[in-house]
């Protein structure tokens, strides 16, 4: 049984540890948070408080969905949000680019958007810092910086998204990408 939960838990850490390596060229404190996570596994005799653990947990569940939407729109692709949705059935996107209406769509309807959006533009570049992410009520807000270039008028364009998060069973997950540069 212990062979299992050993080999279990360096899946696990072998897992962290290759996504870390993807998400580390958008965040580099992702990896430290991973690092102080992988040692406090490892050493079993320091207590620390619940709260600061579970603090430490989400803040590299929310670097995870950041990361995931960060490398959504670098890449302009759509599909790659799906792990890093709400599950709810709506999702707010308020963005210039595509000219869309301000609405809740599906996450069907979003990545459809999102798809037609990502074929119009190409992406120069999206930065944000996860040091800027605020947090209340199981709640986490960022706003990021996003630079494209309309295909077919060859113009540049940045607008500054705010992405909110929620937290659910098991994740942070985006429910709203909103323009703030409207």
């Amino acid at each position: 049984m212990e062979s299992i939960m050993g080999r279990q838990a360096v899946l696990v850490i072998f897992g962290l540890v290759l996504a870390s390596a993807v998400a580390y060229g958008q965040n580099p404190k992702y990896l430290e948070n991973l690092e102080r996570l992988i040692n406090k596994a490892h050493a079993p005799g320091e207590n620390n408080a619940e709260e600061a653990e579970d603090f430490e947990a989400d803040d590299l569940l929310i670097d995870w969905a950041i990361d995931c939407v960060g490398r959504a729109f670098a890449r302009g692709e759509a599909r790659e949000l799906s792990g890093c949705l709400t599950k709810k059935p709506r999702v707010y996107l308020s963005v210039e680019a595509g000219g869309k209406k301000a609405d809740n769509y599906g996450t069907s309807q979003l990545k459809f958007i999102l798809d037609q959006i990502f074929r119009e533009v190409k992406t120069q570049s999206f930065r944000y810092d996860a040091r800027d992410v605020e947090r209340f009520n199981g709640i986490a807000m960022l706003t990021a910086e996003w630079t494209y270039v309309i295909l077919d008028k060859d113009e540049e364009v940045t607008e500054h998204l705010q992405f909110t998060l929620e937290k659910d069973e098991s994740a942070w997950r985006v429910f709203e990408i909103r323009s703030v540069s409207r």
